[in-house]
């Protein structure tokens, strides 16, 4: 690949694993995925390092990456509209007083990500470590390689599958060990709700939807939800909504997107 025109590749960064996948490939390619790697969390550097090493072993030619990772790696926090905020600096100042106020301590150690807009309308916020942001980037450098994006799992899901469900205003996403609910109706987000999986989920997934339910604070003609599920183990007893088996490995070898990248 020449260095004027770089290949472009997904990067997806589960809770243990790397994968690398090619994007714009031929549509023959049965499987555009090229290589995965082991990713250790707590050897985030060594991992990275040695994932990126065996790739340019593979794929000497120059790349740029767009990096979608896990949930399992991003809080999410819905910051409700500031009308006497004006400026960039100030929404800054908001969102890490919020992440201080829920997350304490850790916020420090957290890299934030936000749509702007705050002085008008509600809008979702996400936070990853710096660590392995620092990590990510500084590894990518070492081995030469450019970063296009960053981006949660969360947002390409939302911007390509959740959206497109208009009979549905309520929405759960189960990934990377992360339970994410939300409304979104009439393009603003209503609530957002993230708590760790319990680890006998299947037989607690209805009482985790009925308990959204009460607390939704939205108005809705019923309580269905669209739900999405990596594995088909997960079952639901009751008509709560539509439950859909897709993994992100499903998503990453055919979708992309790069909106609400971190700063």
């Amino acid at each position: 690949m020449s260095h004027l025109f770089p290949e472009k590749v997904t990067v997806w960064l589960s809770s243990d694993s790397i994968f690398f996948i090619q994007s714009g490939g031929r549509k023959s390619e049965a499987n555009p995925c090229v290589l995965v790697m082991p990713f250790d969390q707590n050897e985030s550097e060594k991992s990275l390092d040695h994932a990126l090493l065996k790739y340019k072993e593979k794929h000497p030619g120059a790349a740029r990456f767009s990096v979608i990772l896990s949930n399992a790696f991003v809080h999410y926090l819905l910051l409700e509209s500031q009308a006497e905020i004006k400026t960039l600096a100030e929404e800054r100042v908001y969102v890490e007083y919020k992440y201080r106020e829920v997350f304490d301590q850790l916020s420090s150690s957290l890299t934030f990500s936000w749509d702007t807009g705050l002085n008008c309308r509600s809008v979702l916020s996400s936070a990853t470590s710096t660590h392995l942001m620092t990590s990510l980037k500084d590894a990518c450098k070492r081995h030469g390689f450019e970063i296009d994006s960053i981006q949660p799992y969360l947002m390409l899901l939302f911007n390509k599958v959740f959206t497109k469900q208009r009979d549905y205003k309520r929405f759960a996403l189960i990934e990377g060990g992360q339970f994410i609910y939300f409304d979104f109706a009439d393009g603003q987000w209503g609530r957002v709700h993230q708590r760790y999986c319990p680890s006998d989920l299947n037989s607690q997934i209805d009482v985790l939807i009925q308990r959204e339910n009460i607390l939704s604070n939205m108005d809705f003609n019923d309580s269905r939800i669209f739900i999405i599920a990596p594995s088909k183990d997960i079952q639901l007893n009751n008509s709560f909504g539509r439950l859909l088996y897709l993994t992100p490995e499903d998503v990453l070898m055919k979708n992309k997107s790069h909106d609400l990248t971190f700063k």
